[in-house]
């Protein structure tokens, strides 16, 4: 489903795991559901992680830093990236993006 980009489906997988009595998400399970959501979902993801007890990683907050870029957030991908461990060139792409969108003007969702 994930693949497919099916993200009702994914998120409703997601909530069985979690409410399942022996089942535990992991960072790969929520990195993936990530992939699948639109930019002003993933936040909700990182809540459930951490909630989780999962360990957001380089791959986690590199997508929420392009979700926020995305949506011209570029303060909230700022603070996300100061809590990236372990940043590589594609968090620091999807930072440029942030930025570069920001510089833009033209998103009303920008940060000032």
């Amino acid at each position: 489903y994930a693949s497919r980009g099916d993200a009702e489906k994914v998120l409703s997988i997601l909530s069985q795991i979690e409410s399942h009595p022996t089942l535990q998400p992991n960072t790969i399970m929520y990195n993936t559901v990530l992939k699948t959501l639109h930019p002003n979902q993933a936040e909700d993801i990182l809540t459930r992680m951490i909630r989780s007890k999962a360990t957001p990683d380089v791959f986690t907050y590199t997508s929420l830093i392009s979700a926020h870029a995305k949506m011209g957030n570029v303060t909230r991908a700022r603070q996300l990236f100061q809590y990236c461990p372990n940043p590589n060139i594609r968090t620091f792409n999807a930072l440029l993006n942030a930025e570069a969108r920001s510089k833009e003007g033209g998103n009303p969702a920008k940060s000032a």
